[in-house]
């Protein structure tokens, strides 16, 4: 772990710190848990914060511990631009008129905080107007109900231009902030109807308010999937993402696996 953190240091690079919040745990030096998901939770391939104002440009990711053989683990990976051209031209107009409208809810764990992190978890911190100002600063509307559990949304554009190539470039987590990916996840198997779209850690809507179909949400992910490799690690392995170019995910595994990440502002 400490070369991994000298290694970082002496690339001069800025890090990115919005964003970084309780779904990872920080471990010193700007680095990083990849991710605080149960081991058997499958992760749909994403841009990193593309549902924010504000994303890393790079992800830097190292392996402490490889997964055994055959014991799944790999990090899924696809380019943005292979996407974007197999995707409905349709499907990406819509979404360009309407943008996309994402939406966090995080339970106030002192009126219990049920089967996800509470926003205290989440933002490290036990103080709403903290909070508050951490929202604010980041272009985020929110509301609190009366229990004190918080909900916040922003308005997003789901493609960008990237900055070097000029390319447009799909850029968003319509599928993985999605209600329909929360109730596929092994947490939530036995919850049925009981937890609303909106009761889910995140959820999004087009722009207006109305849903996104069910079949738009299905023709997505038969691309991103069909696009996708799996790189399966080994210990010591270091990969170096652009994340306005290559989204990566995850497959689940069993055994041991451990792998870091730092988020890189440029």
């Amino acid at each position: 772990m400490e070369d991994f953190q000298d290694f970082l240091q002496n690339l001069d690079f800025k890090f990115f710190e919005h964003g970084v919040t309780g779904y990872r745990t920080p471990l010193g030096g700007h680095v990083y848990t990849a991710s605080d998901d149960p081991p058997e939770v499958t992760m749909e391939p994403h841009n990193e914060c593309s549902y924010s104002p504000f994303f890393p440009k790079k992800l830097v990711m190292f392996c402490l511990k490889e997964p055994d053989p055959s014991c799944g683990g790999e990090t899924v990976l696809l380019k943005s631009q292979d996407l974007t051209a197999l995707l409905d031209p349709e499907v990406i107009q819509k979404f360009e008129a309407k943008k996309i409208r994402y939406q966090a809810f995080l339970p106030n764990k002192n009126t219990g905080a049920g089967l996800q992190k509470s926003w205290q978890d989440r933002f490290w911190m036990d103080d709403p107007k903290e909070v508050e100002t951490i929202l604010e600063s980041n272009g985020w509307s929110f509301s609190w109900d009366k229990g004190k559990n918080l909900r916040f949304w922003y308005l997003n554009s789901p493609v960008i231009e990237h900055p070097v190539t000029g390319e447009k470039i799909w850029f968003n987590q319509i599928t993985s902030y999605n209600a329909s990916y929360f109730r596929a996840l092994p947490l939530y198997e036995n919850t049925g109807d009981s937890i609303e779209d909106d009761q889910f850690p995140f959820h999004c809507y087009y722009g207006d308010g109305s849903h996104i179909e069910p079949e738009v949400l299905q023709h997505i992910r038969e691309v991103m999937w069909s696009c996708a490799v799996g790189f399966r690690w080994r210990t010591f392995d270091v990969a170096v993402l652009d994340n306005q170019q290559v989204l990566h995910g995850r497959m689940g595994w069993t055994g041991d696996r451990k792998l870091v990440t730092s988020l890189i502002d440029e």
